[in-house]
């Protein structure tokens, strides 16, 4: 019965995922990432944009009355979530994507959400650790 549970929530959070404006990967069904421009009166970035054209590559300052994301100082908004067995870790770069998210999860009220915010903590240490 427990499997059957844990089956029925994958299910529902993939769902939940998708309706919350997240994109499945192809290569890795459990990775789910949302990424937005952060520049007010910029077009919706397309998968184009970030892989051709290069957004992610050019990560310039924007000024904070430019950004639709304040805690947001990119051109790009992005968030990562990995899904696993019985958690969810997130990597992010905007404090807002996670909120609208946590929101939304929590309006729907199908899954149980545990969310791994040591990812980015983890992520930090070790950027950290390289550098000296």
């Amino acid at each position: 019965m427990a499997l059957f549970k844990l089956l029925v929530n994958i299910i529902f959070c993939r769902e939940v995922y998708g309706r919350s404006g997240f994109q499945r990967l192809h290569t890795d069904e459990c990775v789910f990432v949302r990424y937005v421009s952060n520049i007010k009166g910029q077009p919706q970035l397309t998968n184009e944009d970030l892989l051709i054209n290069g957004k992610f590559l050019n990560m310039e300052f924007v000024p904070d009355k430019m950004r639709v994301y304040k805690s947001c100082s990119h051109p790009v908004a992005a968030m990562i979530l990995v899904m696993y067995v019985d958690n969810n870790g997130i990597r992010h770069n905007c404090e807002e994507l996670v909120q609208e998210f946590e929101k939304f999860a929590k309006m729907d009220g199908r899954c149980v959400f545990v969310l791994t915010y040591s990812l980015n903590l983890k992520c930090r240490q070790l950027a950290k650790g390289r550098r000296a």
